[in-house]
């Protein structure tokens, strides 16, 4: 079987996914862990899709959204789209491929196919998360959270600045910065959340200490103890640099994995947004 076809095949079962897992979502009462195993599987047949891309064409133009969260079933739509018109840009309608069809079926089959696309791009549009996503920042030109302070809102706490500033106005050394806002958390998976700091960091969950490694040292992440549960939780990051490499991220690790970056869709500024409530308070 060649590569295109293995292709085809990943992104059939990765709109498959996304079509079980919308389903669950829009019944009430069924358990949404099973929505979100789904969603996983499908971004697993996005990924296979987007390698064996690059193996049969120049995907210079393939441009793949990203999940902003476990269980984002519209960013899986979306990026089921993106592969799609990729495909069919390509290697033309694969119904027709296959079949070898003319005249009246080929056209009724062409159409279905041209429906069922644009369909999926509104329904992901529709579903699209809002812009205000991310933890508001305060960055201090000195160490202690002390001195003059630039405020905006960060999408994401992952950032290697290196020997370099971190914005303008703040220098490269002798800094710290405050994250606040809420964390939301999926159900369906056991997730652990987990900082890292070059120097210092600690992490307030619910007003309650949850990773305390704010001493000088290089890079290294650490967990917390317990995991958290499922729905928004208050969180407070604080951040010092003193001197050297700056280097610091907040994520979480799901299903026992490897920690990654928490994606914006799963923070909220203080005050909330469309999605999410969120306290106004800047208390930890």
């Amino acid at each position: 079987m060649g590569e295109h076809s293995q292709m085809r095949m990943a992104i059939d079962a990765a709109r498959a996914k996304a079509a079980a897992a919308r389903a669950i979502l829009k019944t009430s009462g069924t358990d949404e862990s099973d929505a979100v195993t789904l969603v996983e599987a499908g971004w697993a047949q996005v990924a296979r899709a987007v390698g064996l891309a690059g193996a049969v064409a120049d995907t210079k133009g393939l441009v793949v959204p990203q999940p902003r969260g476990t269980g984002d079933v519209a960013g899986l739509e979306r990026a089921v789209l993106a592969l799609e018109s990729f495909y069919i840009a390509h290697f033309g309608a694969p119904t027709l491929r296959a079949l070898r069809l003319t005249g009246r079926a080929a056209f009724w089959i062409a159409f279905a196919a041209v429906v069922a696309v644009l369909a999926l791009g509104l329904a992901a549009t529709a579903t699209a998360p809002g812009e205000h996503e991310g933890l508001a920042a305060a960055y201090f030109v000195r160490p202690g959270f002390t001195g003059h302070v630039f405020e905006r809102l960060d999408h994401a706490v992952d950032f290697s600045w290196g020997a370099r500033a971190p914005m303008d106005g703040v220098p490269a050394d002798n800094f710290s910065v405050r994250w606040e806002g809420c964390l939301y958390v999926e159900r369906g998976a056991k997730t652990v959340l987990a900082a890292g700091g070059d120097d210092g960091i600690r992490v307030w969950v619910d007003g309650k200490l949850a990773i305390d490694d704010g001493d000088r040292h290089m890079f290294r992440v650490k967990k917390a103890r317990r995991p958290l549960a499922p729905g928004v939780h208050k969180i407070r990051i604080d951040y010092e640099e003193w001197v050297g490499n700056a280097q610091v991220l907040l994520g979480w690790s799901r299903f026992g994995a490897k920690p990654v970056p928490i994606p914006a869709g799963n923070l909220v500024p203080p005050g909330g947004n469309a999605r999410h409530r969120c306290p106004p308070s800047r208390d930890p």
